[in-house]
């Protein structure tokens, strides 16, 4: 398969550089330095000297956090009621999403060593992960004061449902497709379509809209 690559440094013929007029966009995400460092500071996982990663242990690990972060829904890819996609940095590297490769089957015949390694492993993986997604989400999710009004979500946004049992790069989305206002003319809460048809209902201070990109 053939890339096609552009220097971006290059001048051109009227000694333009694309590098120097190029806008920059703001920062949609910390980066994922700045990410490990904060986890391997605040986890509260208790590390023991038999329960450090060797390279190649670790080398999954950050492939897997890569993963994650490539996974992350940015915005909505178009109003169309029936679309539950979100575009994610998947999207932008590699023309689509990042699919999670499957579980593999817990190695019981490795002996005791590498099971215990193996769960060590993905032990540290759901650990990033449980606490990265809970704090992408909140990111996401717009908390004005209480003494501004804030306007009422509309059907058809495409929304995340922050949710605790969900393996690595797994996002719950749904399109609103109904919502219930209070006596004071306020949406509380709104029913839910997610991508395989089923409908549930979620309080909306449990969701976090996405944008359309």
């Amino acid at each position: 398969m053939l890339l096609v690559v552009f220097d971006a440094s290059c001048k051109t013929s009227s000694q333009v550089v694309l590098n120097d007029i190029l806008m920059v966009g703001p920062t949609i995400q910390e980066e994922l330095y700045s990410s490990l460092h904060r986890f391997r500071l605040h986890s509260t996982y208790s590390y023991e000297r038999s329960a450090l990663l060797n390279v190649e242990e670790l080398a999954t690990v950050l492939v897997g956090i890569e993963g994650a972060i490539n996974s992350r829904p940015l915005g909505a890819l178009s109003q169309d009621p029936s679309d539950g996609e979100a575009l994610t940095p998947g999207h932008l590297l590699t023309g689509g999403p990042v699919i999670a490769a499957p579980a593999l089957r817990t190695p019981d015949q490795a002996g005791l060593s590498f099971l215990r390694r193996w769960r060590h492993v993905s032990s540290v993986r759901q650990t990033f992960w449980r606490r990265w997604s809970r704090e992408y989400v909140l990111g996401l999710q717009v908390r004005g004061k209480w003494h501004e009004e804030k306007a009422n979500v509309e059907e058809g946004q495409l929304v995340v449902v922050p949710e605790d049992n969900l393996l690595p790069q797994q996002w719950l989305l749904g399109r609103i497709v109904a919502t219930h206002a209070g006596e004071d003319g306020k949406v509380r809460v709104v029913d839910l379509r997610r991508s395989d048809g089923a409908i549930f209902r979620r309080a909306i201070h449990k969701l976090a809209p996405l944008p359309i990109c």
